[in-house]
């Protein structure tokens, strides 16, 4: 299952991402996101720096083509305020229904543009744009139409706290996006959310949850949504499974979990580091680092993709690592940019810890 629109390749060398400092990523903009308090026919207005660079990471060409915060579209006397932070970045999700391939073609990152946007807390539907913009392995992804978006309010109450749900439709050029935004409101006090790129913790008390989807096609067949999550999972716990491949070398690869009340838990593979045949490798792009796991993690799938070839070899694919038993051997396969296998590769030893 191919996902529709998205590239089969990996991402050019060019294309670096800060998997372990990603609130660096796409540029930074001399001015301070704000709070767009000008309206022109009911669409606020945002800023733009002193240098006259608008503040959509532009000096980064994954993000070249992100709005500036003044692409925003609403309603200035919103009551709540929605602030994006230059490091409101995020990573496609994986899915335990994909393969490794159709996990490296599904890879896009998206970008909330910093800045402040206000959203309602009546019924709607309201025009609406947030701005954001996405990249894909081979550069930019598809970018906002030009036409309005749309918000729409509803919420519930218990006790003396209001739970407001904000969902938003978007669309791009050949594609569409979705936010569902869920602030909480604690009696009186309206909530003030934070999109930082950082994950859902649904064990927290921020009292602020979000989902993004993507469609990358002029209609969303089922499973071809793309959904997102942090990119780093930088305070979730750190696992490293240690693969010792003979004589080819070996590699470890880093995965981040964290936790979920139900369903498996989010992750977020963010390095893959050791030899190939002489050459060492240390690998930290998103758009390199292919993850898929079976239910709760129980068997883990890994490959990362190299800078340039190695010895005509683009990459090592690892199957079926499993951190509490072993029911299907290990297999290890030398990889060309799509993932197809080359050949096989020796497992001699397998080492997984927790830190």
């Amino acid at each position: 299952m191919l996902i529709p629109g998205l590239p089969s390749a990996p991402a050019p060398a060019w294309l670096l991402v800060c998997a372990t400092a990603l609130s660096g990523c796409g540029g930074t903009s001399s001015g301070n996101p704000s709070d767009q308090g000008a309206s022109d026919g009911g669409r606020d207005l945002g800023h733009v720096d002193g240098g006259g660079q608008p503040d959509g990471g532009v000096t980064d060409p994954r993000f070249a083509h992100c709005p500036s915060s003044s692409a925003f579209v609403g309603e200035s006397s919103w009551p709540i305020a929605l602030s994006a932070t230059e490091g409101a970045v995020y990573c496609t999700r994986f899915s335990e229904g994909r393969t490794l391939k159709e996990e490296l073609a599904a890879k896009v990152q998206l970008r909330i543009v910093a800045g402040t946007y206000r959203l309602p807390t009546s019924a709607g539907p309201y025009p609406f744009v947030l701005p954001m913009c996405l990249a894909l392995a081979d550069g930019p992804g598809p970018a906002l139409s030009g036409a309005d978006g749309s918000i729409a309010h509803s919420s519930s109450m218990y006790e003396q706290d209001t739970y407001h749900q904000l969902h938003v439709t978007q669309p791009l050029v050949g594609a569409s996006f979705t936010a569902d935004l869920y602030p909480t409101q604690r009696g009186a006090v309206l909530p003030t959310p934070t999109i930082d790129g950082s994950p859902y913790d649904p064990f927290g008390d921020s009292g602020f949850s979000f989902g993004f989807s993507l469609c990358l096609a002029a209609s969303c067949e089922p499973g071809t949504e793309i959904y997102f999550d942090s990119c780093t999972h930088e305070d979730s716990s750190v696992h490293l499974h240690e693969v010792q491949l003979g004589d080819d070398g070996d590699v470890t690869f880093e995965l981040r979990i964290g936790e979920s009340a139900a369903s498996t838990e989010p992750a977020a593979y963010v390095r893959a580091t050791g030899t190939f045949r002489g050459t060492d490798f240390d690998q930290r792009d998103f758009f390199k680092l292919v993850y898929n796991p079976s239910h709760h993690h129980f068997e883990r799938h890994f490959a990362v993709l190299f800078d340039a070839p190695i010895d005509g070899v683009c990459g090592i694919e690892v199957e079926n690592l499993e951190p509490w038993d072993d029911y299907q051997p290990d297999a290890a396969y030398a990889v060309d940019c799509a993932l197809d296998r080359l050949s096989t590769l020796t497992v001699e030893s397998h080492t997984w810890t927790v830190e």
